[in-house]
C-alpha cells in the first residue's frame, strides 16, 4: 500500500503553496479568508510561501508586500476553466514548484484528482447544500476528491458536523 505524503516536523523549513483558485478574486468570504491568512502568515525568511492561481489575482492579496511570492496562470475567468486546470495541470504545477505542503483555500471549488504533496483542503461552505446547487456528477467528483485530501479544515463547527454527517472522518 502506498504511504501518504509526510508532513514536515516542527522546525523544518518548508515551501508552502496556497491555491487561490475559486476565491472569487478576494470578493467573497473565501477571498476574505485568504486575505486575512496572507496578512497573518509570519514571514521569517526561512520558509517560502507562494500563492498560485489566476493571473488576474496577482495584486488582489497584496502578497508581494509581505515577501510572499505569486505564480499566476492565465486562463478564462470562469469556474469550469479552474476545474479543468485542477484536472489537467494542478499536479504538474505542484510537482514543478516543489511545494512541501499545499493549502487548497477553496476546496469545494477546486481540488486535483490526487495529491502529490501533503495537502490541506479548507471547506468554507456547507457541503451538503452544494448537492442542490450543482449537477450530481460534479457533486460526486468534489466529494471523492475531498475524501482523498490528507487533511481537511472545516471553517466552522457547523461545517464540520455537516461533513461528518456525509461520512467524512472527524
Amino acid at each position: 500500500m502506498k504511504r501518504p505524503p509526510r508532513f514536515r516536523e516542527k522546525g523544518e523549513a518548508v515551501r508552502i503553496g496556497i491555491d487561490i483558485f475559486g476565491c472569487d478574486h478576494g470578493r467573497s468570504g473565501i477571498g476574505s479568508y485568504v486575505r486575512s491568512l496572507v496578512g497573518a502568515i509570519p514571514v521569517d525568511g526561512r520558509n517560502q510561501i507562494e500563492l498560485f492561481g489566476p493571473e488576474i489575482d496577482r495584486y488582489t492579496y497584496n502578497a508581494e508586500r509581505r515577501n510572499i511570492r505569486f505564480h499566476g496562470f492565465s486562463l478564462p475567468d470562469n469556474p469550469q476553466a479552474e476545474r479543468l486546470w485542477h484536472d489537467l495541470f494542478a499536479q504538474g504545477a505542484v510537482k514543478k514548484a516543489k511545494y512541501d505542503v499545499i493549502l487548497y483555500a477553496a476546496a469545494t471549488r477546486g481540488l486535483p484528482p490526487a495529491f502529490k504533496a501533503p495537502s490541506v483542503a479548507v471547506v468554507n461552505e456547507v457541503f451538503s447544500k452544494l448537492f442542490f446547487s450543482i449537477d450530481m456528477a460534479h457533486y460526486d467528483s468534489i466529494k471523492k476528491r475531498l475524501a482523498r485530501a490528507p487533511k481537511i479544515i472545516a471553517a466552522s463547527q457547523f461545517i464540520q458536523k455537516d461533513l461528518v454527517n456525509l461520512g467524512f472522518d472527524p
